[in-house]
C-alpha cells in the first residue's frame, strides 16, 4: 500500500510540496495570531485535597487565588519611618482591583515578618487572579510598587518563580537548538557526505516542530497547556524528524543506484516507510497513556509528544518522498569528500560497506549471553542516578543559583522566622459554629497536637492574636463589636461559619521529606469532632 502511495506522491510531487509549504505558512500564522498561553503550572490534581483547600482560601476566606511576596530591604532597623516608606511603596498596588489584601508585619502584628537582623521585612500580597494569570500580569503588578531610593524590593511567590521558569525553558530550547542543530548537521554530513542529503532530514524536523507548536498554541486557548510541552516538541521533533528521514534517505540512495527514481521511491516507501509508520504509531499509543494522569502538565506534555510524532510521520511520508522525487539523483549533489556511509554499489552480505556492522551482528548471534550480561550491567550502572531522583512540582529549586526569585525565596527561608510566606494552610471544620465553647476546645486540642509535630515551629489560629499572645474567647457574647481589636482581626481573617483557618509554620524546605512528613502527620491527626484538610505547595 505504501509502495503505491509512493508512486502516487511521485506523480503529484509538486502539488505535495505546495501543500506542505501552505501548512508551514498556516502554522506560522497560527503561532503569530494565537500567541499561545503556555503555563508553568499544572502539577496539581484539581480534585486533590490541596486543590480544595486552595479554592476554599479564595472563595470562603477571601484570601485570593494566589499570593505575591515582596521583600523590602531598608539597610536599617524596621522602625516607624521604614514602615511608612513600605506603606507608601505599596499604596498604588493596594488600590489595584486585582489585590484582595496586603499583609505586613504591622497590619497583622506578626513579628516573624521582620528579619532576624531587623533590617528587612516582607509583605504578602493576596490576589484575586489565579497563579497562571499572576505569571502573565506580574510585570504590571510589580510596576505599581514604588519603593523610592530608601528601599530595595525583590519578589518571590508563584508569579516570579513561574516567570523565571518560563524564561529558563525558552533559553533552554534556544541553547538546545544552538548546540543540537549544528551537531545534527555534522552527523548528517558524515553519514551522507553531501550537503543536499544532509539538509533534507532537517527540513522534516523543522516542519514537524513548527506545526506542532502551532497546534499546541491553538489548543492552549481552549485547554491548559504546559510550558514544558514546548521542550517535548523541540526535542522529539528534531530527533524523530531527523531519525525517520535519515532511514528513508539512506534507503532511497541505495535503491537509486539500481532503479529509476519512481521505483526507488516506491521501494523506499514500501520498506522503510512501513517500518517508521508502525514505529511512530507505537510511540503515539505509548504516549496516549499520559491522558489518564490527573495532572494537566503531564497530559499536556503527552499531547505535545503525540502531536509531534504524528506530524513527523506525516511529513516524512508525504513531504519527504515528494522532495526526493523532485531531487532525483541530485540528492547526491554538493559532495564534501568526507568518508561516509554512502554506498557506491549495492550492498552484499560480504560487501566492504557492511563488514563492520555485519561483524558486530555475527558476534552477538554467536555469543548472546556474553553480550547481554555486560550490556545489562552498563544499563543498570547508567540508571543509578535515579536512586537519588528528587521529584518537585517546580519550585525555586529548579531555577539556577543566583536567579532573583530563587535568591529572594531562599533569603526569606534563611533570614526570617517561619511566618506568613511559608505557612501551611489547614482548613478545620466542625459541626456547628466554630466559636461555640465545645468547638473552641476542639480547636485548642488540634492546634496543640499540630504544634507538637516534629519540624513545626508554631501555628496561627483564632486562639492567639497576630503577635502570638493568647486570646480569651470565654466572654464572647456573639457580637463581634464586643471583641478587642486583635480578636476582631483574627475573626475576620480566620473564621467562616463552621470553618476556621489554621496556619502551621515550618522552616523546612517544602520539597524535603521531613516537610512532606509534616503534611502526613497533619492529615493523620484524629481529634474528635474535627475534620481537617491540608493545603500548600508541599501538600500537592
Amino acid at each position: 500500500m505504501l509502495a503505491r502511495f509512493g508512486s502516487f506522491l511521485y506523480d503529484r510531487r509538486s502539488a505535495t510540496l505546495v501543500v506542505s509549504g501552505l501548512t508551514l505558512v498556516l502554522a506560522i500564522a497560527t503561532m503569530a495570531l494565537t500567541a499561545g498561553r503556555l503555563v508553568p503550572s499544572g502539577f496539581t490534581n484539581d480534585g486533590s485535597e490541596s486543590a480544595r483547600v486552595e479554592r476554599q482560601l479564595a472563595e470562603t476566606f477571601g484570601r485570593g487565588q494566589s499570593s505575591l511576596v515582596l521583600l523590602f530591604d531598608a539597610g536599617r532597623p524596621v522602625d516607624a519611618g521604614v514602615r511608612a516608606q513600605v506603606d507608601a511603596a505599596l499604596a498604588p498596588l493596594a488600590a489595584d482591583p486585582r489585590v484582595v489584601q496586603i499583609l505586613t508585619a504591622w497590619s497583622t502584628g506578626d513579628s516573624t515578618m521582620v528579619s532576624a537582623d531587623g533590617a528587612s521585612t516582607y509583605a504578602v500580597v493576596l490576589l484575586t487572579i489565579d497563579a497562571d494569570a499572576q505569571v502573565e500580569q506580574l510585570d504590571s503588578l510589580l510596576a505599581l510598587v514604588q519603593p523610592g531610593d530608601a528601599l530595595t524590593v525583590s519578589a518571590s511567590g508563584f508569579g516570579p518563580i513561574g516567570q523565571e521558569i518560563s524564561h529558563e525553558v525558552e533559553e533552554g530550547i534556544l541553547r538546545a537548538e544552538t548546540i543540537g542543530v549544528p551537531l545534527t548537521v555534522l552527523m548528517q554530513l558524515v553519514v551522507f557526505g553531501g550537503l543536499v542529503a544532509a539538509g533534507v532530514p532537517l527540513l522534516v524536523g523543522a516542519l514537524a516542530i513548527v506545526a506542532s507548536l502551532a497546534l499546541i498554541f491553538a489548543l492552549s486557548l481552549a485547554t491548559g497547556q504546559s510550558i514544558f510541552a514546548a521542550n517535548i516538541i523541540s526535542l522529539l521533533g528534531l530527533g524523530l524528524g531527523v531519525d525517520y528521514s535519515l532511514f528513508m534517505v539512506a534507503r532511497y540512495r541505495e535503491e537509486l543506484q539500481r532503479r529509476p527514481v519512481q521505483e526507488a521511491l516506491s521501494v523506499m516507501m514500501g520498506t522503510v516507510g512501513k517500518a517508521i509508520l508502525l514505529s511512530g504509531i507505537t510511540v503515539i499509543f505509548g504516549l496516549a497513556a499520559t491522558q489518564f494522569f490527573p495532572l494537566m502538565a503531564i497530559r499536556s506534555m503527552g499531547q505535545a509528544g503525540m502531536l509531534v510524532v504524528a506530524l513527523s510521520l506525516v511529513y516524512a511520508l508525504t513531504f519527504l518522498p515528494a522532495l526526493l522525487a523532485i531531487l532525483g539523483h541530485r540528492i547526491n549533489a554538493i559532495p564534501l569528500g568526507l568518508h561516509t556511509l554512502r554506498r557506491r554499489k549495492p550492498t552484499t552480505a560480504n560487501g566492504s560497506e557492511s563488514r563492520f556492522w555485519g561483524g558486530v551482528a555475527q558476534v552477538v548471534m554467536r555469543h548472546p549471553w556474553r553480550t547481554l550480561a555486560p550490556v545489562l550491567a552498563l544499563m543498570l550502572l547508567a540508571s543509578l542516578p535515579f536512586l537519588r531522583l528528587n521529584m518537585t512540582a517546580g519550585d525555586e529549586a529548579v531555577l539556577p543559583e543566583g536567579s532573583p526569585a530563587r535568591v529572594t525565596t531562599e533569603r526569606i527561608e534563611r533570614e526570617f522566622p517561619a511566618g506568613q510566606a511559608d505557612a501551611i494552610p489547614v482548613v478545620v471544620s466542625f459541626n456547628g459554629d466554630v466559636l461555640s465553647p465545645e468547638n473552641l476546645a476542639r480547636l485548642a486540642a488540634f492546634v496543640t497536637a499540630a504544634a507538637a509535630i516534629p519540624g513545626v515551629e508554631g501555628a496561627d489560629s483564632l486562639l492567639n492574636a497576630p503577635d502570638g499572645s493568647p486570646l480569651d474567647w470565654r466572654s464572647f457574647s456573639g457580637d463581634p463589636a464586643s471583641l478587642p481589636p486583635a480578636a476582631h482581626m483574627q475573626l475576620a481573617l480566620l473564621a467562616r461559619g463552621n470553618q476556621t483557618l489554621v496556619q502551621v509554620y515550618t522552616h523546612l524546605d517544602g520539597a524535603s521529606d521531613p516537610a512532606r512528613e509534616i503534611i502526613r502527620d497533619l492529615r493523620a491527626l484524629n481529634i474528635a469532632g474535627v475534620r481537617q484538610e491540608v493545603g500548600g505547595s508541599t501538600a500537592t
